[in-house]
């Protein structure tokens, strides 16, 4: 109870999610499921503690909500799955005066019938709260009403039994004797004292190193040495761009196709538009119901009635819309057109930006190459001068690891001697084990054939043939005296009289749905009729619209603007493939020069 308590009360106002704070607690799976039962069904848990500090509360702190919470959940949800006696052991863990006057308030029928029953009802639904909390607490009430009266005695007896305090000596009366007559001292031997002893020599360990400090300082010397080794290759390494290996032939053809895939990704492409797949136009077959034929022929036929309406409107002299509406469209695409220009302006503006970029960069990289140079020569010095050093250093560890190596094979071997002797030992316990084992599994198995000789002693009895036949005769009535009683043939009789009656009723009935069936399908044929020929008219309309629809000539702009921009890139373009050759050129001579000036300050190696 205390843990799920703490649990519960660290978590108000934290950010972390529930999954997060348990696993960074510790939470047992116990624990896992209580707090996220609490956290489910807070509003019920608040409710409940709130109307039992208004009610019957008063007296106790604020700051016992929470416990008073965990009691409520296990009271109401935990005591239906997990039983009555596994929730009274949790509840026994609990502060017992705390934990009685809280039980009692909630089994009152007061309580769960009138102010806590209308408190849930605004939260959840009446029949839930019936079913899921007010039930478990009537069938509950008796035995933990019982169990706080328990603890409440269990308080009271406690509580008396420290206010009685310490028993009190009582006095007995004197006994007075008469003294004994004083016998002479005699002085006792004084013990001899033994030898002194002479102490032991103080051990040569207590003055020596530590062979774990030796292990720790010699790992911090190597620590140190791969320091300065990653130290010294970063500062070799570290204008490696400017210098790059000879590519081959093969390489710079792979990252010139990818520079231009990458302008060719760069460059502005005015969308297209897609092509209407024709299976768009392909009529598409599909099955209609009577309903839906019916509603179909009804709209094609009030199709027809506004066409002929609109064609005498027309004789009559009245306004064409369609003529208004091709107007539209074509100032539509005039306005897209325009919108389409402006775009291509933007991003023309957008990649010449790029290219002046790019060749910025180029200059900055022929800048760093050469204070990279100037680099290079000063460390090829300093390195020699650092690897002089390094072998000095190298020949002192070296020897250093043998005598290491030396102490550390003395003690394997005595390691080794010890464990010859534990497995001998081994080697005999388990040989006892297993004779031992032996003598179980014979006595196991004469057990077993005395029971199978047992079981096969009771099967033979029980096999005995028993005559169990008993005649029956189709033809012959029960003779109970009723007046419709009849043998089984003749019951048999009527029931395939009875099923060949059915199946001929159910024949004519099948015959009459057919035949309306078919005057139906007739019907519907020719309502078919008339919508096929509606849907054709449709698709020759669309057809004539989409043909007067004006497509706009996307990407085939005449702006001087736009054209002026296209020129501007292309130049721009070609000085960047220049720079690009170039500085391809200029990287393979200097990286041969710089392998040539390697391979002349190389050290050499000290053994």
């Amino acid at each position: 109870m205390e843990r799920w308590v703490e649990l519960l009360r660290g978590y108000e106002g934290c950010a972390l999610s529930s999954e997060d704070y348990l696993a960074q607690h510790g939470a047992s799976d116990e624990e896992e499921d209580v707090f996220e039962g609490c956290q489910r069904h807070r509003a019920v848990l608040k409710s409940t503690v709130k109307s039992f500090f208004v009610l019957d509360g008063a007296l106790m702190l604020p700051s016992d909500r929470h416990f008073f919470e965990v009691v409520t959940f296990v009271c109401i949800f935990l005591v239906p799955q997990k039983g009555l006696e596994e929730c009274c052991k949790w509840l026994k863990t609990g502060n017992p005066k705390k934990t009685a006057v809280f039980l009692q308030f909630l089994y009152s029928d007061n309580a769960y019938n009138g102010a806590l029953a209308r408190e849930w009802k605004s939260i959840y639904d009446g029949k839930f709260v019936v079913d899921r909390l007010v039930q478990p607490l009537q069938e509950n009430a008796a035995e933990m009403t019982a169990f706080a009266v328990r603890l409440l005695a269990s308080v009271e007896q406690t509580h008396r039994t420290q206010s009685a305090g310490p028993r009190t000596t009582i006095p007995k009366p004197f006994k007075l004797t008469e003294t004994k007559p004083k016998t002479p001292a005699v002085m006792a031997e004084e013990p001899r004292r033994p030898a002194t002893v002479a102490p032991r020599a103080v051990p040569d360990s207590t003055y020596r190193t530590p062979l774990e400090n030796q292990a720790r300082e010699r790992r911090e010397r190597q620590k140190q040495e791969r320091a300065l080794q990653l130290l010294h290759k970063a500062q070799q390494d570290q204008f490696s761009i400017a210098a790059a290996q000879p590519k081959s032939q093969r390489t710079q053809q792979r990252m010139d196709q990818y520079k231009q895939s990458k302008e060719h990704a760069a460059t502005y492409r005015p969308p297209k538009q897609k092509p209407i797949s024709a299976a768009v136009f392909k009529p598409v077959e599909v099955k209609l119901n009577a309903a839906a034929v019916l509603r179909e022929e009804r709209f094609h036929r009030k199709q027809i009635e506004e066409e002929a309406k609109r064609l005498a409107a027309l004789e009559a002299g009245e306004f064409d819309s369609e003529a208004f509406m091709r107007f539209e469209e074509e100032q539509r695409a005039l306005r897209q057109q325009q919108e389409m220009d402006e775009i291509e302006k933007k991003v023309l503006m957008g990649q010449l930006s790029r290219e002046d970029a790019i060749i910025a960069r180029h200059e900055a990289v022929k800048r760093r190459q050469q204070a990279a140079q100037d680099v290079k020569a000063e460390t090829s010095l300093l390195m020699q001068k650092f690897m002089q050093i390094k072998a000095e250093q190298e020949a002192a560890n070296r020897k250093l690891v043998e005598e290491t190596a030396a102490q550390l094979e003395a003690a394997r071997e005595a390691k080794e001697k010890v464990a010859e002797v534990n497995a001998q030992k081994k080697l005999d316990v388990q040989g006892e084990s297993r004779h031992l084992l032996q003598q179980a599994k014979e006595q196991e198995l004469l057990e077993i054939e005395k029971r199978d000789e047992l079981i096969r002693q009771i099967r033979a009895l029980e096999s005995a043939p028993v005559s169990r036949v008993k005649v029956v005769d189709h033809t012959e009535t029960s003779n109970m005296g009723l007046m419709s009683e009849m043998s089984l043939a003749e019951l048999r009789e009527r029931l395939n009289l009875l099923k060949t009656t059915r199946a001929e009723e159910e024949e004519a009935r099948r015959q009459d749905i057919l035949m309306s069936k078919a005057e139906r399908e007739a019907v519907l044929k020719e309502k078919m009729d008339t919508i096929v020929q509606g849907r054709l008219d449709l698709e020759r309309k669309s057809r004539q619209a989409t043909a007067r629809v004006l497509k706009p000539s996307l990407g085939q702009s005449k702006d001087a603007k736009v054209l002026e921009l296209r020129e501007r890139l292309q130049a721009k373009r070609a000085d960047r493939e220049r720079l690009n050759q170039a500085s391809a050129l200029g990287s393979r001579s200097s990286s041969a020069g710089v392998l040539a000036s390697r391979s002349t300050s190389k050290p050499k190696a000290v053994s």
